[in-house]
């Protein structure tokens, strides 16, 4: 199976485990980062979150919505086990926007392991951010 066939069945799944569980979701986008290293997990929210307040909304996204449980449990170690998706890099290392009602990106998770990755390549945002950009 080709890899947009394989992005085409993620996005529906995962759409199917995001929407049931999260009443704040409206959608998610999945896709294959340029240099095909990492999927980049676009969560559209259906809430007023100003994209001006930085740390009010990664506090959200980190302890209230819990976007990383949602990708590593409901959706990266379900969709592991079918060998439809063995083709895609299902692993820790992925990209995450999410974006509030307006359609701003209130979470960047790259820009975050960026900033750590200039302060010591050597420190683990720092490595994953390497592993990523293929550096």
């Amino acid at each position: 199976m080709d890899t947009e066939k394989q992005l085409g069945m993620l996005n529906k799944m995962a759409n199917s485990f995001g929407i049931a569980n999260y009443d704040e979701i409206k959608k998610i986008d999945i896709s294959l980062s340029d240099n095909g290293n990492y999927l980049i997990y676009e969560v559209y929210m259906d809430l007023d979150l100003p994209s001006d307040s930085d740390q009010i909304e990664i506090d959200y996204v980190i302890s209230e919505l819990d976007i990383y449980f949602l990708i590593d449990d409901r959706i990266i170690s379900t969709v592991k086990s079918f060998h439809e998706f063995k083709g895609l890099p299902l692993n820790d290392n992925y990209q995450v926007i999410v974006y509030n009602k307006d359609g701003d990106i209130i979470f960047n998770h790259l820009e975050i392991l960026k900033g750590i990755y200039k302060k010591d390549p050597f420190l683990t945002g720092g490595q994953m951010y390497r592993k990523m950009m293929g550096l």
